[in-house]
């Protein structure tokens, strides 16, 4: 009997030093995470830089709700129960997890308190930026090589002249045609090449006796056609008939 006695005790403190070991850790754990609240919160696939106004998508990021708690890439690592903060200003969550509660898969979290779609429809659309003409004056240094205008503009009126697709020479009084240049009404006012070149309201005079004319313009007046200009006041056949006959 006495060496029955001594076997149970010894499979009673073998037992008992088993529980000692074991217990501790599930007690540890269930007093630290009895009062966590496991939240509600959700994650998308991109970020929002506010600073230049574009999303900016991500293809490791997965849409989903967070998936609470979870651990980030090793068994010790603590058990995450909110979004972690990145190195930026933006945090992220699991979205799906293994059994071990390891992060299979993370996104971007939304602001707390709101679902996928209400953060969508939070950020700021796209502005569209409509770009002015200067209207500074020209510099001395680098004023354009064009007729100087009256600067009561508002007084001017808008002459009526006509452009064609050559010019006469007055020497040998032939017919040169350009290829450059385009047949039709003058358009009034227009400018040269840039924003800053003063607004022509009739003819510009060429290095030799002929003039020309802007026939077509872009929206912001600059020249996108032009032609050689007929002498004010005269048809095309009246210009013809002077160097023909």
């Amino acid at each position: 009997m006495n060496t029955i006695e001594c076997m149970i005790n010894k499979i009673f403190m073998i037992n008992k030093i088993f529980i000692i070991i074991i217990m501790p850790k599930s007690n540890n754990n269930n007093n630290n995470n009895n009062n966590t609240q496991i939240k509600t919160r959700y994650a998308v696939n991109f970020k929002f830089n506010p600073k230049t106004g574009k999303r900016i998508l991500s293809k490791q990021a997965k849409r989903g709700s967070c998936i609470f708690p979870f651990k980030n890439k090793k068994y010790p690592d603590p058990l995450q129960y909110d979004c972690v903060k990145g190195k930026d200003k933006s945090s992220w969550c699991a979205t799906k997890v293994k059994p071990n509660l390891l992060k299979e898969e993370w996104g971007y979290c939304v602001p707390e308190g709101m679902t996928q779609e209400e953060y969508i429809e939070s950020i700021p659309k796209k502005k569209k930026f409509i770009v002015k003409p200067k209207t500074n004056v020209a510099s001395k240094n680098n004023i354009p090589k064009l007729n100087t205008l009256s600067k009561n503009n508002n007084n001017l009126k808008i002459k009526t002249r006509y452009a064609v697709d050559y010019k006469y020479s007055p020497k040998t009084r032939k017919r040169l045609l350009s290829k450059q240049a385009k047949r039709g009404s003058c358009k009034f006012p227009f400018r040269n090449k840039k924003y800053s070149d003063p607004l022509q309201y009739d003819c510009v005079k060429g290095k030799d006796d002929s003039s020309w004319c802007a026939t077509k313009v872009k929206p912001n007046l600059l020249k996108e056609e032009w032609g050689y200009c007929v002498p004010e006041g005269m048809t095309e056949a009246e210009y013809n008939r002077m160097y023909e006959n």
